[in-house]
């Protein structure tokens, strides 16, 4: 099996899965409002049956189903299965959707039939980047069944995936989203025979805090019946290890930010304007490549000239006097398609790269992390603006902001009240200057105020625990695509290629545990244009 053919076979499990894979929350149907955090789960009958996490759930409690193509149900919830000699195990739960009509459902597989290394695919939603369609991941079976009774697979999931689906290399349910370690290789999934196992019990809504009595049999043979397809991972890594032998496009870059040690990854381009004019470039991500840029190449260190920066879509370009190997052919007229589970190779410096697969198309992602930093809480509902709290060591409480003074603008523009506060905020960026004036008693102060980066509060959740953690900047982007490749915040400016070899964007950020995203090639094209000729 060629590395094509591998994608034609996860293209098509995907479409037999995806549209079954729901998003779901606690809903209260007599005052119509939501009452619980998002999680995942997936339909198996075309009359509604849906399997979930029993953490996830109560049984006869109400909840609202939200399918891909925007269809929307009321479920209840039924049976749980969670040990009280063993919480958290098998966590198992089931949904029944009230309404009438029939359902998109997908086909169930037989975990006990799996192997070792047999690639699987996860489509589930993801609370942390909350979108309305599923995000897909690409990994596979490391165990079989573990101490616990798990499934462990390396598709990566963080909270809101709890609940979603585990598939086959074939489009079949093997497992369901139950838990996660700190390491990124540990995801633990419920065993689909769990379900089958108990698939009567589990009809009730009884909360099992022991193994239900009644057991199901299922047909074994099925499992030996099955068809059987090669390692996909096999032509997946034998076209990435050609891809880099190929490719001299990833250069390391060290530069110094806020006066600190900051390293990042450049893409070396050579932009093609009006077929005529080919000119070389380096691209990177802005918020981490600071002053006196330079590119490590063979070992030789050789300074960089910024050309331009852009905060919005977080690209710099970068150029030396010093023609650098290799480099990726871009013409300004083309353009190449991000798709859905496509698979995907990030190539890095030194012969290294990462592989994942295309989560979503392209979506924009509003600033929320990235609103900047400013330190100061003003009274709800006051006016004029009036701070409650100044953070010691903030932005506001460097310039001299105290408790009980009046914000009255920003950067010119009035502020009547405390509700225009965090708007006039979310206009800038980290490491923007703003001049801020305010009243305290009869006296005016104005200052000029440098906006920080929020400052990250890591929890005890494994979520937050994994190396390198999620980047600075991660958010606010107009056109992404995420995929899953596991990567550094340092590694954002890598190149990203399909199995086609076509250049498809670089790197932006590592969103969350389970997400990174890329910026696409029709944004750099944009980011390009309006680069004057350097000759």
């Amino acid at each position: 099996m060629n590395v094509i053919e591998t994608q034609a076979y996860l293209k098509k499990a995907i479409k037999k899965a995806y549209g079954a894979s729901v998003r779901i929350w606690g809903f209260d149907v007599e005052r119509n409002e939501r009452t619980s955090a998002q999680f995942s789960g997936v339909v198996v009958s075309e009359k509604g049956v849906v399997l979930t996490a029993a953490h996830t759930i109560s049984p006869g409690r109400t909840y609202k189903i939200f399918f891909p193509d925007g269809r929307e149900a009321i479920a209840k919830a039924l049976g749980r299965i969670d040990l009280e000699a063993a919480p958290g195990t098998p966590d198992a739960g089931m949904l029944q959707i009230l309404d009438k009509g029939a359902f998109p459902f997908v086909e169930m597989g037989f975990s006990a039939s799996l192997k070792e290394k047999e690639a699987c695919i996860s489509i589930s939603y993801p609370e942390r980047i909350n979108l309305l369609l599923p995000t897909l991941r690409y990994g596979k079976v490391a165990e079989v069944k573990n101490e616990y009774g798990f499934i462990r697979s390396t598709c990566k999931m963080e909270p809101g995936d709890s609940g979603g689906a585990l598939f086959d290399q074939l489009g079949r349910l093997i497992g369901i989203h139950s838990a996660i370690d700190v390491s990124e290789e540990m995801n633990f999934e419920i065993p689909i025979d769990v379900y089958r196992k108990y698939w009567t019990a589990l009809q009730e809504q009884i909360n099992y805090v022991k193994y239900p009595s009644q057991e199901d049999s299922f047909n074994q043979g099925a499992m030996e019946s099955s068809p059987k397809i090669g390692n996909l991972d096999l032509p997946i890594e034998k076209f990435a290890t050609k891809l880099i032998k190929k490719k001299h496009d990833a250069y390391l870059l060290t530069s110094k930010l806020e006066g600190v040690d900051s390293e990042a990854i450049g893409t070396v381009i050579n932009y093609i304007k009006n077929e005529k004019v080919k000119e070389q470039f380096v691209l990177s991500k802005n918020s981490i490549v600071g002053d006196l840029p330079c590119l490590w190449a063979d070992g030789v260190k050789i300074s960089l000239e910024v050309v331009k920066r852009d905060v919005q879509t977080d690209l710099t370009l970068l150029k030396t006097s010093k023609k650098l190997k290799g480099g990726i052919d871009i013409i300004s007229s083309q353009v190449n398609e991000v798709q859905l589970g496509a698979i995907v190779i990030a190539t890095l410096p030194d012969g290294k790269y990462k592989k994942g697969m295309i989560g979503n198309e392209l979506i924009a992602l509003e600033k929320s992390s990235s609103i900047p930093y400013f330190g100061a809480s003003v009274l709800f509902k006051s006016k004029p603006a009036t701070t409650t709290v100044v953070k010691t060591g903030s932005p506001a409480a460097n310039a001299g902001l105290q408790t009980g003074d009046f914000i009255i603008s920003m950067n010119g523009v009035a502020i009547r009240q405390a509700s225009e506060v965090a708007p006039e905020l979310a206009k800038y960026w980290a490491g923007q200057e703003i001049t801020v004036n305010w009243l305290r008693g009869e006296q005016t102060f104005s200052k000029s105020i440098k906006l920080m980066n929020k400052p990250f509060m890591a929890s005890k959740h494994p979520v937050d625990r994994f190396i390198g953690g999620s980047s600075e900047r991660r958010d606010g982007f107009k056109q992404v695509f995420t995929h899953d490749a596991v990567l550094l915040p340092s590694q954002c400016g890598a190149p990203i290629f399909g199995i086609d070899g076509q250049f498809l964007g670089i790197n932006i950020a590592r969103f969350s545990r389970a997400v990174s995203l890329g910026i696409p090639c029709s944004v750099i094209l944009d980011f390009l244009k309006e680069i004057p000729s350097q000759r």
